[in-house]
């Protein structure tokens, strides 16, 4: 199925859920918000090149207030920071929206919150792709500079590198239906694997047709916001979107009535969760072969019952069939398959191979594999290959075998985004997890990431059993990533034509280990290492967090 056509199913669907009347739609969530931090950059733009706004920065500047006031529902609760971004007029620069949404990156954590909100212009280009337009005193009306605007693409490519997992999107600029089916068509998760491995909450608030400012309500009350932050005004905590998203929605709904616009309705949400929920169960039922409910049963007590185990998921790609830009490699599989035969020899883990496959295929075996997985195991990930990384969507990505060249595909969409792939690897449910990538850009799988200091328990001294020991290090959450390198890394080197320079030396370190391997004795026999390895922790690592796998 073409991306295209799934992005017209999915916007015909949302637009459908839009519609549906109260109570008929979705299931209603009531469990109270999860406590988490409220990231906001809220963007107010009045002053446009001969056609200005009036009241967009108050907009933005009452939204902030409104959600510094309400925070979780307990605006007494200290425990609660409130960071918000308030960028109105001039200081709503391109340069600053791009830099708030990298301090966002930066800093936001899975249980957090995220609000945009962005009050102003936005039109659609010709090609029919919506842009917002920033504060640039010398904007051309008349013929768009695509280098001072701020497409949904970019948009939607930058909030998939922020952890938290509850977003909101707030706008009343241009076409709110235009807007909402571009944004949609690049936030929303349409690819059923990657949707079925997530539980990130997206909402979308806009309106039906054109944004529109005016003065007062039918019965005479005088506006001072646009109609969407006004009717957001009238009622409770606007995060109360992820708790109970009918119930908020028909409090705007009542708002609406009280100050309808020529009797039409104004407002639309759209819910990624719904879509998800409907798109995960139609591919369910479409691969499952069927079994009987005894023997499902059975499947799981005995999933249940089981011992912690350890598994790889080791991927390696040495031949692309876009040669564009991407020529085929050499060692990649090479390096995966010794890694893989001393996990499995040398510490009896369980590995599974995934060499020279497309996108889709390596997203199946991660989706599969949280399906095997549960708390107590671990989970080692290895990744060989190319790599790549977009200043445009500053991100990084990996390049599979079926990805394009960078020009057939300007969106990415045929790479596996790194923001993606670190999403899917927090929310398995292994409790210690460790990816190593040995590929150009891999310090990308997390830009923001916090260095560990992990032992190398070079001048260990044990008073207890090494089986007890190890037992001890994995009571805590690990989430741990090493890199073999910066930048680009070679695929061989002159000590070795067999291997990269990293997977040389990892190969050698597993070889020689005695007693037990860590990401700690890793790195530090690694420091020298030509390119510079980088070792980080990513997602919901707990501080005291390890990764011990006892060698046989």
């Amino acid at each position: 199925m073409s991306r295209a056509f799934k992005h017209t199913v999915l916007i015909t669907l949302l637009l459908s859920i839009s519609c549906m009347s109260f109570g008929q739609g979705s299931v209603s969530r009531t469990n109270d918000l999860e406590k988490g931090d409220i990231y906001v950059i809220s963007i107010g733009i009045n002053d446009y090149p001969s056609f200005g706004l009036q009241l967009c920065v108050n907009d933005s500047n009452d939204l902030v207030a409104k959600i510094k006031n309400d925070k979780l529902g307990n605006p007494e609760d200290s425990s609660v920071n409130v960071y918000a971004h308030a960028l109105n007029d001039s200081d709503a620069t391109l340069k600053n929206i791009r830099s708030a949404f990298k301090e966002v990156i930066a800093n936001s954590k899975v249980n957090d919150y995220f609000v945009l909100n962005f009050s102003g212009f936005s039109q659609e280009t010709k090609s029919g792709d919506t842009v917002l337009i920033p504060y640039d005193p010398d904007f051309n009306w008349r013929e768009i500079d695509e280098s001072i605007v701020f497409p949904v693409v970019e948009l939607a490519k930058l909030m998939e590198q922020i952890q938290a997992k509850h977003q909101l999107v707030i706008s009343e600029a241009g076409s709110g239906r235009e807007f909402a089916q571009n944004l949609i068509g690049q936030l929303f998760e349409s690819n059923p694997i990657i949707a079925s491995g997530t539980e990130r909450e997206r909402v979308l608030i806009t309106t039906k047709g054109l944004g529109i400012e005016r003065k007062k309500c039918p019965d005479g009350t005088e506006l001072t916001n646009g109609s969407l932050v006004h009717f957001i005004k009238q009622h409770g905590n606007v995060l109360d979107v992820f708790k109970n998203i009918d119930a908020y929605e028909f409090q705007l709904m009542q708002s609406e009535l009280a100050c309808s616009y020529r009797d039409q309705k104004y407002v639309a949400i759209y819910n990624e969760k719904e879509y998800r929920d409907i798109l995960v169960s139609r591919f369910n039922r479409i691969n499952s072969r069927g079994s009987k409910g005894s023997s499902t049963q059975a499947d799981n007590k005995e999933t249940a019952e089981r011992p912690g185990k350890t598994y790889a998921l080791v991927i390696a790609t040495n031949e692309y069939e876009s040669q564009s830009d991407w020529r085929d490699l050499k060692n990649p599989i090479n390096d995966a398959n010794s890694v893989a035969d001393l996990l499995s020899s040398h510490y009896g883990v369980e590995v599974e191979k995934v060499f020279d496959q497309d996108r889709e295929e390596v997203l199946m075996k991660l989706v599969a594999l949280k399906s095997k997985l549960q708390a107590d195991d671990k989970l080692i990930v290895f990744v060989a290959g190319h790599g790549y990384y977009s200043d445009s969507y500053s991100d990084g990505y990996l390049v599979l075998k079926d990805s394009k060249g960078l020009d057939d595909d300007i969106t990415m969409d045929s790479y596996l985004q790194m923001a993606t792939l670190n999403r899917l690897l927090d929310n398995m449910p292994s409790k210690q997890i460790f990816a190593l990538f040995d590929v150009c850009f891999g310090a990308t799988f997390d830009l923001n990431a916090k260095d560990v200091a992990l032992s190398n328990y070079r001048d260990l001294s044990m008073d207890i059993t090494l089986d007890e020991f190890i037992s001890r290090k994995s009571k805590d959450q690990s989430r741990l990533f090493m890199a073999s390198g910066r930048y680009e890394v070679p695929d061989y080197w002159n000590n070795s034509l067999d291997h990269s320079p990293f997977a040389d030396k990892l190969i050698k370190i597993l070889e020689k280990e005695k007693q037990f391997i860590s990401p700690g004795k890793i790195f530090s026999a690694m420091e020298g290492n030509a390119t510079e390895p980088i070792l980080k922790q990513f997602g919901s690592h707990e501080t005291r967090g390890d990764f011990l796998l006892k060698a046989n």
